[in-house]
């Protein structure tokens, strides 16, 4: 697994502030030659992304095509609109279907 450029910023940010703290000259070199390598593995981890971001962005809108297919399909099956879960919220802001709930069944006591 590869590190994001966030992760590598943070991990960076930590090692200059342990250089900033450290009073032993060996251990604050040893501390910015680690965020010095963080650094560069951040720029790399952004090179990266800005490469893949565009067929990130198709195989998004791709899959989002599917979904809404499958949520027409889900509809028609039910006989109208798709019941939605609420609790099933999507940071995308996608809507997913259910079947409606089964109703509870009765007790007789």
């Amino acid at each position: 697994m590869r590190p994001s450029a966030i992760m590598c910023r943070q991990q960076e940010a930590l090692q200059l502030a342990k250089a900033q703290s450290e009073t032993l000259e060996s251990r604050r070199a040893i501390a910015l030659t680690a965020a010095k390598a963080w650094g560069l593995a951040a720029k790399a981890a952004d090179e990266r992304d800005s490469k893949q971001t565009p067929l990130d962005k198709l195989d998004a809108e791709i899959a989002q095509e599917f979904l809404d297919e499958d949520a027409e399909l889900a509809a028609e099956a039910l006989g109208g609109d798709p019941v939605t879960d609420p609790l099933a919220a999507d940071p995308t802001g996608r809507v997913h279907n259910f079947p409606p709930p089964l109703p509870k069944p009765e007790r007789h006591g």
